[in-house]
């Protein structure tokens, strides 16, 4: 990271996803880190969560309240000049992290390690799991409606690059299809990670920096089975270490870092817990 000084930002939030217990694994994550670093924005205690199929924008207005504390909480932990890492939580609180970076540091880059794309749209889901939308929001083609505060920039999608995806949607393949998002699927990433994550940070930094959103369930569940989503044939554990040498070695590059979707629920014996951490171990 640029600076020095670290804020652990814990969205415990799982209103994007139909599966409970995303929720918990920012403070499960948190437990093991130092308490004088973190901050905490939790979702409505006493709001029930909507699950039910056929409503393809699934807890969207408790989300959206969600999201803009979430960004002000995030704006309020860089206006004291830290650097914010993201605890998730599921995935479409990288929204207000990653737009809440943008409007911190010009024009930066976003790397999504993720096994999905994460780029529906409104017009396309089919699920109404709104942790499915949150890339496209960040690039603006969701027509700005999961972006409840005042801001009118957007990442590039020339400065975007999918990593490691293995579970994309037809929906997401025509939203990408219109735009020059990088998808480096796992089985390209997979002949040989180092190289190939080298040249997509390459791609996407123009010299002012990324962000970088790191799902969970771009692992292969044999390694890292605490997820909502969980998706075969994932990276494993030696090409993890090899994602995390380029992270480290890229370090200075990265403004701004998310880790997402741990669901402790789903865990077994902590061995999603050990691997998250193991992220983490970067930033020291």
């Amino acid at each position: 990271m640029r600076k020095t000084k670290i804020n652990f930002c814990l969205a415990a939030c799982d209103l994007g996803v139909k599966v409970d217990g995303a929720s918990l694994g920012p403070e499960v994550i948190a437990k093991k880190l130092d308490q004088n670093k973190v901050r905490l924005v939790k979702q409505n205690k006493d709001y029930q969560k909507e699950k039910e199929d056929g409503n393809l924008c699934r807890n969207y207005k408790e989300l959206s309240t969600y999201l803009k504390a979430l960004y002000d909480k995030i704006d309020e932990l860089y206006d004291q000049d830290k650097d914010v890492i993201l605890l998730g939580g599921d995935h479409a609180t990288a929204i207000a992290s990653a737009l809440g970076s943008l409007k911190h540091h010009k024009d930066i880059g976003i790397l999504w390690i993720d096994a999905h794309s994460d780029y529906h749209t409104f017009d396309t889901t089919t699920s109404g799991n709104l942790h499915g939308v949150p890339l496209a929001e960040i690039n603006g083609l969701n027509k700005q409606r999961l972006r409840p505060f005042d801001l009118d920039k957007s990442i590039h999608t020339d400065q975007t690059a999918i990593y490691g995806a293995r579970s994309i949607d037809e929906g997401e393949y025509l939203n990408l299809e219109k735009t020059d998002v990088r998808v480096i699927t796992i089985k390209e990433a997979k002949k040989d990670v180092e190289t190939s994550l080298i040249e997509t940070i390459k791609k996407i930094d123009k010299g002012q920096g990324i962000h970088v959103s790191f799902d969970l369930d771009s692992l292969d569940p044999s390694i890292a089975p605490g997820v909502s989503t969980p998706v075969e044939e994932g990276f494993d554990y030696d090409e993890l270490k090899a994602i995390l040498k380029v992270l480290k070695m890229y370090r200075d590059k990265i403004v701004s870092f998310d880790l997402c979707e741990y669901n402790p629920l789903n865990d077994q014996d902590e061995k999603t817990l050990k691997i998250a951490l193991m992220i983490l171990d970067i930033f020291k």
